[in-house]
Formats: structure tokens, C-alpha cells, sequence
């Protein structure tokens, strides 16, 4: 009878808060920069890019939820973007969306919702969601406890700073 030994296991490593906090910051800002990416995008039909934006954001509030250890319910995620991204000034919200829809008129309607506008309303409503649920879930909370009414502010101030974040270059390996 021969004798079998099971393989080493490493064990799991637990983040410091400021190697949490360095992991969030860069799960936000690669899918804010891929959420401008996909706003940038001059072929998509209009509102589709807003899909898929959205699909962005859902996927990063899941890798932040990962890194936490949060429970990630996608249909909870999706009602909490669709709810913080409702709290922005009328004002933005119709600059979204006309900059989706600027995409489809050839030459300079291309070049504006395509290049100026929407892709910097995108990457900062990313920004802002990714540090929303980052305090979050720094305070213990969950995606069943999440507060927008008390979150609305601070997201507000993120999307400000999310602007000037995605304003700068994406470093190459974001």
C-alpha cells in the first residue's frame, strides 16, 4: 500500500485595509476607463452602449463584492446602479443620453457623443458607483443594506472627482 500525501495548500492571505482600499481603487478605475472605452465607441446603436455600460458597472460592484466578501445578487446590483445613477442631475442623466444618441449622426455628431461627451459621463458614473459601494462596504454594509438617500451626496462628489479621473490618460496596465 503506498502512502499518498495531499498537495500543499497555500493559505489564503488576508488584504490589509490599505491593500483592500489599493485593490478597490484599482478595480474602480480600470472599469471606469473601460466604461469610457465603451461610451467612446462610435459603431454602437444608440442606448446600447448604456446597456453595456451598465453591464460594466454590475461587474465591478461583483469584483468588489469578491474582494469584501460581500454576497453578489446581479438583479440587487442592477436595482442599486439603476438607483444611484437616478440620484444625478436631470441635467447629466439627459447628457447620457443624448450623447448615446449623437453617436449615429455621421462626421461631427460621431465625433461629439462619441469622443467628448458621453465617454467622461460614463467612466465618472463607474468612478462614482465603485467608491459608493467601496464605503459601503468599508462600513460592514451589504448590497441588502446599501442606503441610497444617505449615499446620494457622496456620490455626487465622486462623479465630480470621476470626471477629472477619467479626464487623465488610463495607465497601460489599469
Amino acid at each position: 500500500m503506498s502512502s499518498t500525501t495531499a498537495p500543499e495548500v497555500e493559505p489564503i492571505r488576508v488584504l490589509s485595509s490599505e491593500e483592500r482600499l489599493a485593490a478597490a481603487q484599482k478595480i474602480i478605475k480600470r472599469n471606469a476607463y473601460i466604461s469610457a472605452g465603451v461610451g467612446a465607441v462610435p459603431v454602437m446603436p444608440p442606448l446600447v452602449d448604456l446597456a453595456a455600460i451598465g453591464g460594466v458597472q454590475v461587474l465591478m460592484i461583483k469584483q468588489l463584492s469578491d474582494l469584501y466578501g460581500v454576497k453578489f445578487k446581479d438583479n440587487v446590483a442592477r436595482n442599486l446602479v439603476s438607483a444611484l445613477v437616478g440620484t444625478l442631475s436631470s441635467r447629466v442623466l439627459a447628457a447620457g443620453v443624448v450623447g448615446s444618441m449623437f453617436k449615429v449622426l455621421p462626421g461631427f455628431g460621431a465625433v461629439v457623443g462619441g469622443l467628448l461627451a458621453f465617454p467622461a459621463i460614463s467612466g465618472a458614473v463607474t468612478y462614482a458607483l465603485g467608491k459608493v459601494f467601496v464605503k459601503h462596504f468599508e462600513e460592514g454594509g451589504t448590497l441588502l443594506d446599501l442606503n441610497v438617500e444617505k449615499m446620494r451626496e457622496f456620490f455626487a462628489s465622486q462623479y465630480q472627482l470621476g470626471r477629472k479621473v477619467v479626464a487623465e490618460p488610463a495607465p497601460a496596465a489599469a
